[in-house]
């Protein structure tokens, strides 16, 4: 799926299979049941990448990017279920420990949030061929979690706000890019706009600064005409 339309349906279909109402899904997600109605009816414009992932904490689902690389479009995401977490893979061994302890995590944790966007964040690395020392300096942290407990203490708001700078980064160079091997060197590559002053990209994520990501994700919002 590949819009914000097919997600909502997707978000639907799958709260009418293990059978929860929306206000339910709503109440566990700390989103109004208006919003989840209209979420699904695929009236919204936009949708809070932390809102999403409460959303699909509660639902029992993660997302899953899979790139066409034939048909020159955006990565489609998909859903995938707890119960299949052990064939999942990611990019260092500190979350790796993940894919076990988010089966124990009671649906619609904070904790379980907080996997998903760590999760996210680091297939999305992997792709930019980030190592783990990087990956933390792009989250602002010291080091990546390697417990649950230091999810609980490293994680904030901030955080999962740069995870959703770093999605909608990825998803833009997608959607400008055909060629998904270009989209995933661009940050790499030096680059002669003002913003960058003919650094590489990567070199503003690796500050960690959230206004710097912001501006990254608004210069390539503001390429997509």
């Amino acid at each position: 799926m590949r819009t914000l339309i097919e997600l909502g349906r997707k978000v639907a279909a799958r709260r009418r299979l293990i059978q929860m109402t929306q206000a339910h899904v709503a109440a566990q997600a700390g989103i109004s049941s208006d919003t989840l109605s209209r979420l699904e009816r695929g009236s919204l414009s936009e949708f809070g990448t932390r809102k999403l992932l409460a959303v699909l904490s509660v639902l029992g689902v993660e997302l899953a990017f899979k790139q066409d690389a034939l048909s020159g479009s955006p990565p489609e995401c998909e859903f995938w279920s707890g119960g299949d977490l052990q064939g999942l893979s990611v990019s260092s061994d500190p979350v790796d420990w993940g894919r076990r302890a988010m089966e124990k995590q009671p649906i619609g944790s904070s904790d379980n949030v907080k996997l998903s966007g760590l999760r996210i964040f680091a297939r999305i690395a992997e792709a930019w061929g980030l190592g783990g020392a990087e990956q933390a300096r792009v989250l602002a942290m010291s080091n990546l979690p390697r417990s649950a407990d230091d999810v609980d203490r490293l994680v904030d708001d901030m955080t999962l706000r740069r995870i959703g700078l770093v999605f909608s980064i990825y998803r833009i160079l997608h959607t400008l890019f055909p060629d998904p091997n270009q989209a995933d060197s661009w940050l790499q590559r030096p680059n002669s706009g003002a913003l960058f002053s003919g650094k590489p990209a990567i070199d503003l994520l690796l500050t960690g600064d959230l206004s710097t990501i912001e501006a990254v994700r608004d210069h390539l919002d503001s390429q997509l005409g």
